[in-house]
């Protein structure tokens, strides 16, 4: 160690002449270098818009816009399209189905069990008591009831619905739930028990419809209809009208 400083003190001017040198050196050629213009490339090449030489003029045939539903007054009810009754807007009801299935033959047997139920607690109070009494009917009366009318509805519905061989059983309509007015038109598949397992939006079949009006004709076809059970799968359309707030 002792040597080693003895050379760094016996040659130290030698080694400042060097230094120096070296640091004159490297900002001489430094300062030669940036003297040389360098193009540097652009990294991001500017936005712009290029104009054309004859502007395009505005007129209405070349503004296009989606075509306003013209729905008119429409009826808080349910269609089926398949209906084969006459159309009318009064003494109307609506259709129990295009053929009398297996549920409705099964929900007939069990009306019929009930009312003979009912017919022998009536006859055995009668008995007792020694009088007749009239034994009142269980069956619904209303001019819109399912057996009230040869007629079918005339005028445009909240919802309506082609599924050859199926009848509603439940159908909810969201029509009042948009700002717009459109139509909406969702292609189902219904499976042997009734419950909707397949939706999708037909945009041709469809007018006038917003995002708002599709997720809801989605949701309220999946998840709020229900249709007559029978054989196998049926595919179809549910129509969803809805109405200007």
């Amino acid at each position: 160690m002792e040597k080693f400083f003895y050379y760094i003190d016996k040659f130290k001017y030698g080694i400042l002449a060097a230094l120096a040198t070296y640091v004159l050196l490297f900002t001489y050629m430094q300062l030669k270098y940036f003297d040389q213009l360098v193009p540097i490339e652009r990294m991001f090449n500017e936005s712009h818009v290029d104009i054309p030489d004859d502007e395009i003029e505005l007129k209405p045939e070349n503004i296009q816009v989606a075509p306003e539903f013209q729905g008119g007054e429409v009826k808080n009810t349910t269609k089926d399209l398949n209906d084969k009754r006459l159309f009318s807007e009064k003494n109307w009801s609506q259709q129990v189905g295009n053929q009398q299935n297996k549920q409705s033959g099964n929900n007939d047997n069990s009306f019929s069990d009930e009312r003979k139920h009912l017919e022998e607690i009536q006859k055995q109070v009668n008995e007792r008591n020694n009088k007749t009494l009239p034994i009142k009917s269980t069956s619904p009366s209303n001019s819109n009831s399912s057996s009230g009318s040869k007629f079918a509805f005339k005028g445009n519905v909240l919802v309506s619905y082609d599924v050859p061989t199926r009848t509603k059983e439940k159908l909810e309509a969201p029509g009042y739930s948009c700002k717009g007015a459109g139509k909406v038109a969702i292609k189902i598949r219904v499976d042997s028990y009734g419950g909707v397992t397949s939706v999708k939006f037909d945009v041709s079949k469809s007018n006038g419809a917003d995002q708002c009006m599709i997720d809801l004709a989605l949701s309220y076809a999946k998840s709020r209809s229900k249709f007559t059970g029978g054989s196998g799968n049926a595919d179809g359309y549910i129509y969803y009208t809805f109405v200007a707030q």
